[in-house]
Parts: C-alpha cells; sequence; structure tokens
C-alpha cells in the first residue's frame, strides 16, 4: 500500500525550521534588492504604492525573498469574480496584494524548496500586511499632504470647516480643513494615538503651514473650548463659527441668556413717565 500523497507543504518531511520575517530596516532592503538584482531576471522591484518583502529563513539562514505589493486599482473581471461593488471594493481593495517578486536564492536550491518558502510566506502574509498597514507615518502623511495641498492651492480659502473621522479598522484618526465652497481638504493632520483627535486638532490649527488670517473656521460640537477659539482668533487671526450642545450645559446656558436679547443693540429703554 502506497503512502498517502501529501499536498500541504507546510507539513512536507525534510526539510529544517522555517521563519519568516519582514525587510524593514534600510540595510534589509539594500540586500534585498542586492539578492533581486543579481539572480531575479526582472530584477530590482521598485514599487509605487504600499509594499512588503518578506524573508524565509530555514534554519536561521534566508533561503528565499517575496514581495508583494498594492493590487491594480480596477480590474472587473476580479470585482466580478469576488462579488464586490464598487463601495466594498473602495473598501478592501488596500487588503488585496500583488506578488512582484519571487526568489528563490542560487546557493540554497533544491527540488520543493519555492513550495515550502511560498506556503509559509503565504500564512505569514495577512498578518505582516496588516502590521505594514498599520506602519503609516501618520504625522509624516500629514505634514507631506499639507504642504502639498498648499503648494497646488495657494492661499486658504476664507470659509473653511474642520472635522475628524477614523480610518477603518481603527489605523487612526485624520482632521482635516475643508473649503466650504469647493467641499475638497486643504490641509490635513493625523493621529494613530486613541482619543487624540482634540489634541491632532490643534496641531493642525497651530501649524505654520496653515494660515487662518481672515478665515473663518467652522466646527462642530467636539471642538467647542477655550483653546481651540484663542487657537484660530488670537494666534492665527481667523474667526470661528462652533456648535453647541446641552453635553456643556454651563456653556449652553451662558450663550442662550446673551441671546436672549439682541445681541448688537442695546435693550430698549422704558419711557419715562411723569410725577
Amino acid at each position: 500500500m502506497t503512502a498517502p500523497i501529501i499536498y500541504d507543504p507546510l507539513k512536507w518531511g525534510g526539510f529544517g525550521d522555517f521563519t519568516v520575517t519582514t525587510a524593514l530596516s534600510p540595510e534589509d532592503k539594500s540586500t534585498v534588492n542586492g539578492w533581486l538584482e543579481a539572480e531575479h531576471f526582472l530584477g530590482e522591484f521598485k514599487p509605487i504604492g504600499h509594499s512588503l518583502i518578506q524573508v524565509i529563513r530555514e534554519d536561521g539562514q534566508a533561503v528565499a525573498v517575496i514581495q508583494w505589493a498594492a493590487c491594480a486599482y480596477h480590474l472587473k473581471d476580479r470585482e466580478a469574480w469576488i462579488g464586490w461593488s464598487a463601495l466594498l471594493c473602495a473598501k478592501r481593495r488596500n487588503l488585496v496584494v500583488n506578488n512582484v517578486r519571487f526568489l528563490v536564492l542560487e546557493s540554497a536550491r533544491r527540488p520543493n524548496l519555492a513550495s515550502k518558502s511560498l506556503a509559509h510566506a503565504v500564512r505569514a502574509l495577512p498578518g505582516h500586511w496588516q502590521e505594514h498597514l498599520r506602519d503609516l507615518d501618520l504625522d509624516a502623511f500629514g505634514r507631506v499632504l499639507t504642504a502639498w495641498l498648499g503648494a497646488h492651492r495657494g492661499a486658504l480659502p476664507a470659509s473653511l470647516a474642520l472635522d475628524g473621522k477614523t480610518v477603518r479598522q481603527k489605523l487612526g484618526t485624520i482632521v482635516t480643513l475643508c473649503d466650504v465652497e469647493q467641499k475638497v481638504p486643504v490641509a490635513v493632520a493625523a493621529t494613530a494615538a486613541p482619543g487624540g483627535e482634540q489634541a491632532c486638532a490643534r496641531a493642525l490649527l497651530r501649524s505654520g503651514e496653515v494660515s487662518l488670517l481672515n478665515a473663518t473656521v467652522s466646527l462642530d460640537a467636539l471642538y467647542t473650548n477655550h483653546e481651540n477659539a484663542g487657537i484660530i482668533v488670537q494666534e492665527k487671526g481667523g474667526d470661528y463659527l462652533i456648535s453647541l450642545k446641552d453635553n456643556q450645559p454651563t456653556v449652553s446656558a451662558y450663550v442662550a441668556e446673551q441671546l436672549a436679547s439682541p445681541p448688537f443693540l442695546p435693550a430698549p429703554r422704558r419711557a419715562a413717565t411723569g410725577p
């Protein structure tokens, strides 16, 4: 009786212990690119967008490298096969990856090593890719995008709106200054800190790349406090339009009292009566 054929490469015998790590440092990436240039017929891959390099080791020695990159933006047949609507595609596209390089090092090549290495890499890939997305430097992203928006739009428009949104899967929070008329962002800041939206918003308002001189900034109730108002008016020379809700009862009561009479005209005097 013949032994059963095992189709799962992870269970194949005759190999050592496998580990899969990601190449994150410039030195590691340089080493991998050197291997690709020397041994892969396509050479080094220069990605656009997200990219991840995995190094597969057997008993501590590198035996293979595999590089993944962001998938094609639109593929009609792919979306139809998966069953995605346009909305689902927009939400989940960044979870689809494309294999752009796979190299088994010449010094380690032997039968079935490629399949064994690929199986271990694919098993580790979901966790590595999710961690790679979370490793985005949100502060650097905000600074670069704000500088680009400023360079392409010139002075900020007179009417702005400040708002924050949490990135899906809780990767972070992005705070945006938007042009009210055009409904497009003109400056952004981001944070990965839980509950850090207020501090992120203040950093954006105080940024030297953001001019609020003679601008009117509208804010929702989350930002209703003295510090934000002071930044806009006293530090940056703008004006504000802030929402107020009953979650701040003292301020709400004070404002209601002030608005009970005309804000710009003195209360009418009562006519004098004779003795």
